[in-house]
């Protein structure tokens, strides 16, 4: 890796608690490190956001500013979007095969969340480890894996948009973990209406050229399959929108693996997501990776058995700001807290009649019970069209489906059950 020059100085303390030790790793959007958690007395990584086209290093090497200091809405953004990331992380914390944040600050004018430490390699450095490409031995292993988790995404109503080598790490301890989820989105979206354009060409599918297109676990699908396509044969596949003109690709059976393996990652890798597999675990069936062919829908979960099983309900939290909707996935049996302040808060709604810690909520999944609490704000919540104020510090059971005003009724938050 050629040396990086715009990184925080070694042995920089973030949050009075981390230690910076090492530069990993640097990309478009932000700058990772290795530190020292010296609460914890563990390593950890640490994510730094640095856009590099948008915002300089001022001269104390650590303060972050946008490049058009009289036009910081793009660098204003990439915050918006690298918080995304670290509320998608949060949300899979109990998924195994996504890699683990433990905190998220902001210091410095810009923005770090802290992960689980991996010692390993992203697929890339291990294809180039080996000779440019992997095994089909070492490889299935290695995709049953991050397919798994891939599907454990899915069934919590995310999918990740961003699957390529670099971002599935293989551990020491022959982990596979999901990293970088900055792309992420929900599942539970009525339509895909300003989904943002990220994509890596040679990995993204036609609809991601788009944000009006449909994405949804088609388009994990596509982009997992090129990965294996890469990985398999150290040649990307030639970028959708140019295959849309008829460039193709070399089937991998012409490179002498097994007509099945060619044709799953064939039907994977189709330009039009209608005529493409649906869903991870048809891929891991079609690759014989999983014994038995699982339900079309991914709503589904499986036992170790292989039979269908109906997950639990689910609770979908809708934060309406002004004409904006986003929605979020509400954990189970723990608080979640929505306010302005994005030290304290797991949701963060810039809005100035909004509290730092506004709104704390529960969803208790063994009652199917919704519980919320106003932290004692200076503009309170309301509820519903009567716009009763609730009392303030004061732990309340409420419907689902209630409307909750904070401050004002541009923005207004409601729990559905699913």
């Amino acid at each position: 890796m050629a040396e990086i020059t715009f990184g925080l100085p070694i042995g920089t303390i973030l949050d009075n608690r981390y230690e910076v030790q090492e530069i990993i790793g640097s990309g478009g959007f932000g700058i990772t490190y290795k530190a020292y958690d010296k609460q914890q007395n563990i390593k950890c990584a640490i994510k730094e956001l640095f856009p590099r086209q948008l915002a300089i290093r001022e001269a104390d090497s650590k303060t972050v500013s946008p490049i058009k200091k009289d036009d910081p809405k793009q660098f204003e953004h990439s915050k918006e979007r690298f918080g995304e990331e670290a509320l998608a992380l949060q949300a899979l914390k109990n998924v195994d095969g996504v890699v683990n944040v433990t905190d998220y600050f902001e210091q410095y004018d810009t923005c770090y969340f802290v992960m689980e430490y991996l010692d390993g390699v992203n697929l890339r450095q291990l294809a180039r480890a080996n000779g440019g490409r992997l095994g089909w031995q070492e490889l299935s292993y290695i995709i049953l894996e991050a397919g798994k988790a891939l599907s454990d995404m899915h069934r919590n109503k995310l999918f990740h948009r961003d699957i390529s080598p670099d971002n599935i790490v293989y551990t020491k301890t022959k982990q596979v973990k999901l990293i970088d989820c900055g792309n992420a989105k929900e599942l539970a979206r009525t339509n895909n209406d300003g989904l943002s354009v990220f994509l890596k060409p040679g990995f993204a599918p036609l609809e991601q050229y788009s944000s009006k297109r449909s994405q949804g676990t088609y388009t994990d699908v596509y982009s997992f399959a090129a990965t294996i396509y890469y990985l398999m044969t150290g040649n990307k596949v030639p970028d959708a929108v140019e295959r849309l003109t008829g460039n193709g690709y070399t089937p991998l059976s012409q490179y002498g693996y097994a007509t099945y393996i060619s044709d799953a990652i064939d039907k994977a890798l189709e330009v039009d997501y209608k005529n493409r597999t649906q869903t991870i675990d048809e891929l891991l069936y079609d690759l014989m990776l999983l014994d038995k062919k699982p339900e079309t829908q991914p709503s589904n979960a499986k036992t170790e058995s292989g039979h269908s099983k109906t997950l639990g309900k689910q609770a979908i939290m809708e934060v309406h700001v002004g004409s904006s909707l986003e929605t979020y996935i509400l954990p189970k049996n723990s608080c979640l807290m929505v306010g302005r302040s994005p030290e304290r808060c797991n949701i963060v709604i810039n809005v100035g009649y909004v509290g730092r810690q506004h709104l704390e909520i529960m969803y208790d999944d063994m009652a199917d019970e919704l519980y919320v609490r106003d932290c004692n704000t200076r503009n309170g919540t309301f509820i519903n069209q009567t716009y009763a104020r609730m009392d303030t510090n004061k732990i309340m059971k409420i419907p689902f489906g209630t409307i909750m005003y904070l401050g004002g009724k541009g923005c207004w938050i409601r729990v559905l059950r699913r």
